[in-house]
């Protein structure tokens, strides 16, 4: 979707959808067929191919003037059903976190969505990770669906949860409501395959994007990877450390990564359980100044 086109000149918008449109008939990107979405008729075509995983649309919308919005949402109603939530009734409770606010009276409030399995509000769960990689025990004071006062929420459900004994500063994005059987650990370090969709330069060691997985957020450090180098259209394996804090992540989900104007994709490979993470080590080294203990003696004698 390329949007602001009310304020786009006609060149700029051109040359943003020839430069997606490389990208996607790319090898790397597996040779897909970009679409540019300008009819009704296009949308029902688009919405019809979508499953082959072949076809890509693109659409052009304007906040503003409401411009492509009509085609957007005629396409979204058309699209096949989400994934199949019902297998994932059968997993342990999951709860991601996308918001968070305060409410007089009841106290802190989280809101997202149900991942995984159904969670009641008589039970508990395992709240974080926090800075230091650690999850904590919470209750549940209500559940909200639509609006609504209900008694659980299932897989695939937005709701938010009155949570009791939690301020709302030790809320932010990426973290989550986990069932405490599965015993979570948070972890610095993961791999992933990676696509470059743009980078003006290359991709070398030491590289640190903003990386987002699900509702995940941070910078992380390039530490690994089996190219030497790596440039837009290009795919290798990666390895990289978060900078800031662990955070609670698992193999095969999605991820995206931005730095300026770099853009790039990927797929998480595997996760390391590291604990506490990498402590930096510190070195420090106390010389002795000459002068300093001249003085110290002359002080001394006196």
């Amino acid at each position: 979707m390329i949007t602001k086109i009310d304020i786009s000149p006609e060149h700029v918008k051109e040359q943003t959808i020839a430069v997606i449109s490389r990208l996607l008939k790319s090898n790397a990107a597996g040779r897909k067929m970009p679409t540019v979405i300008k009819t009704s008729d296009d949308v029902v075509t688009a919405a019809k191919q979508i499953v082959n995983k072949k076809l890509v649309p693109i659409f052009l919308v304007s906040n503003v003037t409401g411009e492509g919005i009509d085609m957007l949402t005629q396409f979204l109603n058309l699209l096949p059903l989400a994934p199949k939530w019902e297998k994932k009734l059968q997993k342990p409770p999951e709860f991601q976190i996308d918001e968070s606010f305060h409410i007089t009276g009841i106290g802190t409030v989280v809101s997202g969505t149900v991942t995984a399995g159904r969670i009641s509000i008589n039970d508990k769960m395992l709240f974080g990770p926090d800075s230091l990689g650690r999850f904590s025990k919470v209750e549940f004071k209500g559940i909200h669906n639509k609006r609504v006062a209900v008694d659980s929420a299932q897989a695939g459900q937005s709701c938010s949860f009155a949570v009791k004994k939690i301020k709302r500063s030790q809320v932010r994005k990426g973290m989550l409501l986990v069932d405490p059987k599965v015993e979570p650990k948070a972890s610095w370090t993961f791999s992933a395959e990676i696509l470059i969709l743009n980078h003006s330069t290359s991709v070398q060691l030491n590289y640190q994007p903003v990386v987002h997985i699900g509702t995940v957020r941070q910078a992380a450090r390039l530490t690994a990877m089996t190219a030497r180098v790596l440039r837009t259209g290009e795919r290798a394996t990666c390895r990289f450390t978060f900078m800031y804090r662990p955070e609670y992540i698992k193999p095969g989900a999605r991820l995206l990564f931005r730095e300026g104007r770099t853009k790039g994709v990927g797929k998480l490979l595997s996760v390391e359980e590291d604990g506490l993470g990498p402590q930096p080590t510190i070195e420090v080294r106390i010389q002795p100044c000459p002068a300093l203990v001249v003085t110290f003696l002359s002080a001394f004698s006196s």
